[in-house]
C-alpha cells in the first residue's frame, strides 16, 4: 500500500470520526418547550446520513418525563439510545430513519404511556417491537408511508392500551389490506381499548374498498368497550355488519371522506348507526363525494307521508351531534310532503348539520321532538317548503341558517306568521338567497332576542318587516336587494333601536335613489345613529341617472333645489399648506432616516439599556380593557373540536371567546372584523392544523397577532397543535411562535386533563375584561 493512499485513507476515517463524534455536541439542540425536551437536529446542517445522540440525550435529566426527537428529514439515520431515561412517559419520534435495533429502542423505556411515530423511514412492524411497553396507553403510528407489513401479534404485549390510531399509513406501497388490520386487532389485549382511528390507512388506488365489520371488528373484548372510532378517508364504497353487536357501547363514529355508493349501502349504514342505544355523535360528512362524478346512486330515502314508517332519519337517545355536510339525497317518492324527517325521542340532539347536502328533487322537513336543538343548518339544500310545523317543536333554537334555498314562496304566504312564533330563544337566523319578494310584516315579531337577521340577496321591492319587537337586534343585513328607499316607519323603528343600543344595517348593492321625493331618506342617512355596514358601497341615483354619489361617504349631501349635490369647499387653503409642508415632510424623513442608518446600533443598544433599566409593566397589572380573552383562530374541518370540546371547556371556565362562524357580523369586511377582533382580545389562541397552514385567511390572522406581540411587547399568541402537519408547511413566523412555547392536544384521557388546565390558567392569567353587553 503507497503512503499517499495510507496518509489519505486516515485523513478520511480522522474526519469521519471527527463528524461522528462532534455533531451531537455541536449540532442537536435540546429544548426545554411546554414541558417537553425537544431534541432538534437541523437538515441543513447535516450533509451526511449517519448521526448519533447519546451524548446530548446524557444531558436530559433523568426525571425527564416526556421526550421528542424530531429531524425533519428521513435522510438523517440515528442510532438511539435512551438507557439512563427510565421516567419517561411520553415519547415522539418525529421524521428520520432508525438505525437502532427497533427492539432494543424501547426496552429502557418501558414506563411509557404515550408513544408516537411519525414520519419515519420505518417499513415493517415486527412481533418484538413492542414487547417491553406492557403500560403503553396510546400508541399513534402516523405517516408512516413506507410501512408494509404489520405482525399480527405486535400489539399483543400492550396490555394496557387505550387509545390506538393509524393515520396516513402505507400509502407509497398499498400493500396492507383490512384482513391485515384484521388479525392485528384479533391478538389485541381484551383490556380496556376506547380509541380507535383508522384514518386514510388506504389510498385512492387501493383495490380493497369493501369493509365488513363483524369480520373486523368482532373478534375480540376489547371491540366491546370501544367508544370512539373514526374510519374516514379510506375510499370505502361499502361498509356491512350490524354495529350494535359489534360496538356496544360506542359514542363516536365518523365515516366522513369515503366514497359510499348505493342506497342500500348507505340506508342500512344510517338505519345501524343513528338508532345505536349509545352512540352520540356521528359524522357522515362528505361520504360520496368521491362518488358523485360517477352518477351512481346514494343516500335513497323510503318514507311515507306521515313519516312513521321506513325512516331512516330517527335518532338514538344518546346523540347530539348529526352532521351530514355535503352529501347527495335521492328521493325515491313523488309525495313530497315529508321526505326527509329527523326524530329525537330523548330530547338529547344539540346539533344537526345537513348544508351543502345535493338533492335530486326539492325537500322539505318534518322535525319531531329535537326540544334541546340548539344548532340547525339546512343551507343549499334546494329546499322549496316550509309550514308552520317544520321549526314547531324547537323551542331552544339559538342559530338557525336557511339560506340559498327556494323557501320564498312559503314566506311570503305565512299570512298568520307561524313559521319562526315557536322558536323565541333565536339568536341568528339566516335567509340569504332564498328568494324572497316580500316578508309580511309580522313574520319575525316572537323573535324578541334576535340578534342577527340576514336577508340579503333576495328579491324584495319594499321592507315592510316590523322591528319594534326585535329589542335586541344589532345587525340588520338587507343588502343586494331592490330596494330603492326605506319607509318612514322602518326609519323611525331603527332610529329607536339605535336608541337602545348600537345597530348595523346593511342596505348595499340596492338600487338606492337621491330624486327629490326621497329627500327624507337621504336627509335620515346624514343624520342617524344607525351605523351603516359597507357603506362606501351604498350608492344611490340622482334623477339624471348617470351620477352616483356614495351614501353614508364622509362627503355627505347638501340639498340644492331639488337635487343632491357634493358640498363644495369653502376655500382651498388646504392646497397651499400641503405645497409647503409635503417638502419640509420628505426632507425630514431623507435626514432621520441617514441618521438612523448611520447610529442605528447605537440607538439599538441605547434602547436595550433602557429596557433592561425600566421595568416592564406585567399584563396582570395593565390598565387596558378587553372585550374577551381569546380569539379562536383556526379552519372550518376543525370546527367540530373546536365548538364542542375547546368552546365548551373556555366557556365553562367563564372564559369568553370570540370565533367566526359565531361572532362575526355577516356582510361586514372580513380583514377590519378579524383585525378588531384580535385588538378586542386578550390572547389569540391558534388551533394549528394541516389545514390550517393551508388556509390563507388563517396565516392572515396568525400574522395578524404576531404583529401584536410586535407593537404590545407581550406575548398574546397561544398556539396548540390539535393535528401533526408536516415539516414543509413550517413557516418561519410558525417557527418562531412555536419555539416559545405550545400546548399539543392528545387522546389520552390524563393529557387531556393537563391539557386543558395548562391552557385555561394562560388565558386566565391577567388582563381586565369589560362585562359584555346583553
Amino acid at each position: 500500500m503507497s503512503p499517499s493512499y495510507t496518509a489519505l485513507t486516515a485523513i478520511c476515517g480522522a474526519l469521519l470520526i471527527t463528524m461522528i463524534a462532534g455533531c451531537p455536541m455541536k449540532d442537536y439542540v435540546c429544548k426545554w418547550e411546554s414541558g417537553v425536551y425537544v431534541l432538534h437536529c437541523n437538515p441543513d446542517v447535516y450533509n451526511y446520513t449517519f448521526l448519533t445522540v447519546v451524548s446530548t440525550i446524557r444531558k436530559i435529566p433523568t426525571n425527564a418525563t416526556r421526550l421528542k426527537v424530531q429531524c425533519f428529514s428521513q435522510r438523517i439515520v440515528v442510532d438511539l439510545k435512551f438507557s439512563r431515561l427510565w421516567n419517561i412517559r411520553e415519547l415522539t419520534l418525529d421524521t428520520f430513519t432508525v438505525k437502532s435495533n427497533r427492539t432494543k429502542i424501547f426496552k429502557y423505556v418501558a414506563h411509557l404511556r404515550r408513544l408516537t411515530l411519525r414520519n419515519l423511514d420505518w417499513s415493517r412492524l415486527e412481533k418484538e417491537t413492542f414487547r417491553y411497553l406492557s403500560k403503553l396507553q396510546t400508541l399513534s403510528i402516523e405517516r408512516l408511508d413506507s410501512l408494509e407489513y404489520i405482525h399480527p401479534e405486535v400489539l399483543a404485549p400492550l396490555q394496557s392500551l387505550q387509545s390506538l390510531s393509524f393515520r396516513h399509513v402505507g400509502a407509497k406501497k398499498d400493500r396492507l389490506r383490512y384482513s391485515d388490520y384484521a388479525a392485528l386487532l384479533r391478538h389485541l389485549p381484551s383490556g380496556g381499548l376506547r380509541t380507535l382511528v383508522m384514518y386514510d390507512v388506504h389510498s385512492d388506488n387501493h383495490p380493497e374498498t369493501k369493509l365488513n365489520i363483524d369480520v373486523m371488528f368482532n373478534n375480540g373484548q376489547w371491540s366491546k368497550r370501544l367508544r370512539y372510532l373514526d374510519l374516514g378517508c379510506n375510499n370505502l364504497v361499502s361498509i356491512d355488519g350490524n354495529p350494535a353487536r359489534s360496538w356496544p357501547v360506542l359514542e363516536y363514529i365518523s365515516v366522513a371522506e369515503n366514497s359510499l355508493l348505493g342506497a342500500t349501502t348507505i340506508n342500512a349504514f344510517w338505519m345501524q348507526f343513528c338508532t345505536h342505544m349509545t352512540l352520540e355523535t356521528i359524522d357522515l360528512s362528505r361520504i360520496n363525494e368521491r362518488a358523485l362524478s360517477s352518477g351512481d346512486a346514494v343516500f335513497q330515502l323510503t318514507v311515507d307521508d306521515t313519516c312513521r314508517l321506513g325512516v331512516p332519519m330517527r335518532l338514538g337517545p344518546r346523540i347530539r351531534s348529526v352532521s351530514v355536510r355535503d352529501t347527495t339525497f335521492i328521493a325515491n317518492t313523488d309525495t313530497l310532503h315529508y321526505p326527509l324527517c329527523f326524530h329525537d325521542d330523548r330530547d338529547t340532539v344539540h346539533y344537526v348539520d345537513l348544508s351543502n347536502a345535493r338533492t335530486t328533487r326539492p325537500l322539505s322537513f318534518s322535525f319531531r321532538h329535537l326540544h334541546a336543538l340548539r344548532y340547525l343548518n339546512i343551507q343549499n339544500l334546494n329546499t322549496r317548503r316550509l309550514t308552520g310545523t317544520t321549526f314547531s317543536r324547537m323551542p331552544n333554537l339559538t342559530m338557525l341558517l336557511l339560506g340559498r334555498n327556494l323557501i320564498g314562496g312559503s314566506i311570503a304566504n305565512d299570512s298568520v306568521n307561524a313559521l319562526f312564533a315557536s322558536n323565541t330563544q333565536l339568536r341568528m337566523l339566516d335567509l340569504a338567497e332564498c328568494h324572497i319578494s316580500s316578508v309580511p310584516p309580522g313574520e319575525f315579531s316572537q323573535l324578541n332576542r334576535l340578534q342577527i337577521l340576514n336577508l340579503s340577496h333576495n328579491e324584495m321591492t319594499t321592507f315592510t318587516v316590523k322591528l319594534d319587537k326585535l329589542a335586541a337586534l344589532r345587525l340588520l343585513n338587507i343588502s343586494h336587494n331592490k330596494l330603492t328607499t326605506l319607509s318612514g316607519a322602518t326609519r323611525k323603528q331603527l332610529d329607536d333601536l339605535a336608541w337602545r343600543g348600537p345597530i348595523q344595517v346593511d342596505i348595499s348593492g340596492n338600487p338606492l335613489r337621491c330624486f327629490s321625493n326621497h329627500s327624507e331618506f337621504a336627509t335620515w342617512a346624514e343624520t342617524t345613529a344607525v351605523e351603516f355596514v359597507n357603506a362606501e358601497k351604498t350608492l344611490c341615483t340622482c334623477e339624471n341617472g348617470t351620477q352616483r354619489m356614495a351614501l353614508g361617504d364622509e362627503s355627505r349631501f347638501t340639498e340644492r333645489g331639488t337635487e343632491f349635490v357634493e358640498k363644495e369647499t369653502a376655500n382651498n387653503a388646504w392646497k397651499y399648506g400641503i405645497g409647503i409642508s409635503l417638502p419640509m415632510v420628505v426632507l425630514a424623513v431623507v435626514i432621520s432616516a441617514y441618521v438612523w442608518h448611520r447610529c442605528r446600533w447605537k440607538c439599538a443598544f441605547y434602547c436595550h439599556q433602557m429596557q433592561r433599566l425600566t421595568p416592564v409593566a406585567d399584563s396582570t397589572t395593565s390598565d387596558r380593557v378587553y372585550k374577551r380573552d381569546a380569539f379562536i383562530c383556526y379552519n372550518s374541518n376543525d370546527s367540530t373540536w373546536v365548538c364542542h370540546d375547546l368552546l365548551k371547556h373556555l366557556e365553562d371556565s367563564r372564559i369568553s371567546t370570540v370565533i367566526h362562524h359565531r361572532d362575526f357580523l355577516p356582510g361586514s369586511v372580513l380583514e377590519e372584523t378579524i383585525r378588531e377582533s384580535i385588538d378586542m382580545s386578550r390572547f389569540t389562541v391558534l388551533v394549528l392544523s394541516p389545514d390550517f397552514l393551508a388556509s390563507n385567511w388563517c396565516l392572515l390572522e396568525m400574522h395578524l397577532a404576531r404583529n401584536r406581540i410586535i407593537s404590545e411587547g407581550r406575548d398574546v399568541i397561544v398556539p396548540i397543535i390539535l393535528r401533526e402537519f408536516p415539516t414543509s408547511q413550517l413557516t418561519r413566523t410558525l417557527e418562531g411562535i412555536l419555539s416559545k412555547s405550545y400546548i399539543q392536544w392528545t387522546e389520552d384521557p390524563e393529557g387531556q386533563a393537563l391539557f386543558w388546565d395548562k391552557l385555561i390558567t394562560k388565558l386566565k392569567k391577567g388582563g381586565n375584561i369589560r362585562p359584555l353587553e346583553n
